[in-house]
């Protein structure tokens, strides 16, 4: 009686390719900020510091601009955007797209504040909290985008913790990578030779990689661990109530079957992430980037599984 679901599954997982970038890359990019607020907090920087921090800060804003790129391409067209916004309240795709946008424009008044040099060491610290707030929020917003009552395998709340959790890990990716970049500079230093008093050459000198003191680094070592805590957790979860589910047409275990490769390839993949992402905040080494990308691929396997498991009360 049970139909056989498994080119199903990954149909409707590799159809779903534009969205899984997005889903992917924006709460990535957006948790960047929870980072940079992390450094805020427990250091203080010195003005050339902050600006060379504030400059790149423009990174993650230009992937929150790719990711929202990838959510165009699953509109086929891009006249198709026009009828996101006149589908507020209606459709979940548009109440998604306005929340995150809404949660961007928060981070980006932020970065341009900062930028123009409007915001004192005070009041960064407090816009922090509300930019903080927002880059958590981002990612849940995604998540009730497929809060759909025909789709009983996308009701689980498994999804939004590990939506959070990639925020977090992949957010202290990218954010050390940019202090990284900000604070390990080079500078000029003038050495005057004993028996040459007039003479003054001027060496090349490795500045220390970056500026954070040890609390820093430990409360981004402890976000970037939670943050994979919490994907491992919203993965079982989600995991749990797939293959409890159960219609008339479908078993969803068997129906999980066909993308459980991705699911699996998320723990191995997402771990080396974590690794590297904790070498790069713990032992000053300049690993962010790579934790970032790699950190990437698990994330989009793992939504990949979601997608993949798309079953409706019909199914």
């Amino acid at each position: 009686m049970f139909l056989n679901m498994e080119s199903t599954a990954m149909h409707h997982a590799l159809s779903e390719i534009p969205l899984a970038l997005f889903t992917t890359l924006f709460p990535m990019a957006i948790g960047a900020f929870i980072a940079i607020a992390i450094a805020f907090w427990f250091n203080r920087f010195t003005d050339e510091q902050t600006k060379k921090i504030d400059k790149l800060t423009i990174i993650p804003l230009i992937l929150i601009v790719v990711s929202f790129l990838f959510a165009m391409l699953h509109l086929k067209s891009p006249l198709n955007a026009i009828w996101i916004f006149a589908n507020l309240g209606s459709s979940p795709l548009s109440n998604e797209i306005l929340g995150a946008a809404i949660c961007t424009v928060i981070v980006g008044v932020y970065w341009l504040l900062a930028l123009l040099g409007k915001l004192s060491y005070g009041l960064r610290r407090i816009f922090l909290v509300l930019v903080v707030l927002a880059a958590i929020a981002g990612p849940i917003v995604l998540g009730f985008a497929y809060r759909v009552p025909t789709i009983i395998t996308w009701a689980s709340v498994g999804p939004y913790v590990y939506l959070v959790g990639n925020a977090l890990l992949g957010g202290v990716a990218c954010g050390i990578a940019i202090l990284h970049i900000a604070l390990g500079s080079y500078e000029k230093v003038v050495v005057t030779k004993a028996d040459h008093a007039d003479i003054a050459t001027e060496v090349d000198r490795e500045t220390k990689t970056h500026g954070l003191n040890p609390s820093a680094k430990i409360a981004l070592a402890v976000v970037a661990a939670l943050g994979f805590a919490l994907a491992i957790g919203g993965a079982f979860i989600h995991q749990a109530d797939v293959n409890s589910t159960l219609t008339a047409f479908v078993i969803g275990s068997e129906h999980f079957a066909d993308v459980q490769l991705f699911f699996w390839l998320f723990f191995p993949i997402g771990l080396i992430a974590l690794i590297l992402t904790l070498i790069a905040v713990l032992k000053d080494k300049k690993l962010g980037l790579v934790a970032f990308i790699i950190y990437f691929i698990a994330v989009l396997s793992l939504r990949l599984v979601f997608y993949g498991t798309y079953i409706t009360v019909g199914m």
